[in-house]
């Protein structure tokens, strides 16, 4: 399984909060069943790091994790977000591949996987 570090804009974009979360979430359930082990910044502030506050600890973890991975996947809006932009930039010093990704299209590469393989 390979791993992919999801850059997805949270606070800013074109979407509000929520919206971004809820595509966050879509994006990781696509993710899953298309063979990917999908590693969610906010995931880990929320998990790892649940207390809230200060969350420049759970960013920093967030990015040795990302360090890990195979490929950084980046999603619509990460140029308004100053945590995707520094994501983008460690990934690009540390030789990661950057993969640019379209949730709709992700969307639309499982349905297709879906029905290829029947499984709903």
């Amino acid at each position: 399984m390979k791993t992919a570090y999801i850059c997805h804009p949270v606070s800013t974009g074109v979407h509000r909060v929520c919206t971004n979360l809820g595509l966050i979430g879509m994006i990781r359930r696509c993710y899953v069943e298309i063979g990917y082990l999908p590693i969610v910044p906010t995931d880990i502030m929320r998990y790892v790091f649940p207390t809230g506050g200060d969350q420049t600890g759970a960013y920093a973890t967030a990015i040795e994790i990302m360090l890990e991975c195979e490929e950084v996947h980046v999603f619509d809006g990460w140029r308004q977000s100053r945590g995707c932009i520094k994501e983008v930039e460690v990934a690009q010093q540390n030789g990661i591949p950057i993969i640019m990704q379209d949730a709709n299209e992700v969307e639309e590469e499982l349905r297709l996987i879906r029905e290829e393989y029947e499984c709903h």
